[in-house]
């Protein structure tokens, strides 16, 4: 078949650029689609002006970004995508769908949903010191950017097993990532209960489980003078060695 040297000329192809814009809006999680070909945007949920050439579509992409919206959820009534604010749901799709959404459309989110993504730079550190008056260790966390008030909080959602905790501002933690791997093996391998965290967000346990704990807990750890020196003398009379990492502070 061949094809006239006018009509040639009409059909222009471009790369596809996909952008998803993303916003509240009266509790609702609004979608704006777009298919950008060169100057061209074409809103697949919307109306398209008509152009004077034939553009050539990428329609397996196209299609593949439509099953994703799909499979995140997306609802479209006529006038917009949108998507239930449901804090279950809105978890999931923050950090399972959106990381894959990434891969197939530019994403552009509001100020709002930016919000509710808690980036934590680093995992949870720990300190650690001997209580002189009861021979206990006195085990505490530090996560970086959270309210030491809300650390009992999220301790206790890491033993009842949650996915996320629902911080006071407003953002979404995600307890599932390597950042509370360790800790979440700590809480299980030692049967810690919600019970056993004071008010501060600290534990209080036996001496000898100090190595334990050091073996369990892959955090950044401030080991106080005093138990440093009961650490080392497990290590010489025990014959074993017990990782020190971290600043030790006296």
């Amino acid at each position: 078949m061949q094809i006239s040297e006018k009509v040639s000329e009409e059909i222009v192809q471009y790369p596809l650029h996909a952008k998803l814009y993303l916003q509240l809006r009266d509790e609702l999680v609004i979608g704006k689609l777009e298919y950008h070909y060169g100057d061209t945007i074409i809103l697949p949920f919307g109306t398209t002006e008509k152009s004077d050439f034939i553009l050539i579509r990428d329609v397996q992409k196209e299609n593949q970004i439509m099953s994703l919206i799909e499979h995140v959820n997306f609802h479209y009534n006529g006038k917009d995508l949108y998507m239930e604010n449901d804090e279950e749901e809105m978890y999931h799709f923050l950090y399972k769908l959106l990381p894959i959404l990434d891969e197939y459309v530019e994403l552009y989110l509001s100020k709002e949903i930016r919000h509710m993504i808690f980036d934590m730079k680093q995992g949870p550190s720990t300190s650690i010191r001997l209580e002189g008056d009861t021979d206990l260790l006195e085990v505490g966390f530090d996560m970086q950017g959270i309210e030491d008030g809300e650390v009992q909080q999220i301790l206790e959602a890491v033993i009842e097993k949650k996915r996320y905790y629902r911080l006071q501002n407003g953002a979404l933690l995600s307890l599932e990532g390597e950042e509370f791997s360790s800790l979440s093996q700590f809480v299980n391998d030692l049967h810690i209960k919600k019970s056993d965290i004071n008010e501060d967000g600290t534990l209080q346990m036996p001496v000898y489980r100090g190595m334990q704990i050091d073996e369990l807990l892959h955090t950044q750890k401030r080991l106080r003078s005093y138990f440093q020196k009961t650490a080392e003398s497990f290590k010489i009379a025990g014959g074993t060695s017990i990782r020190i990492t971290g600043k030790i502070a006296g």
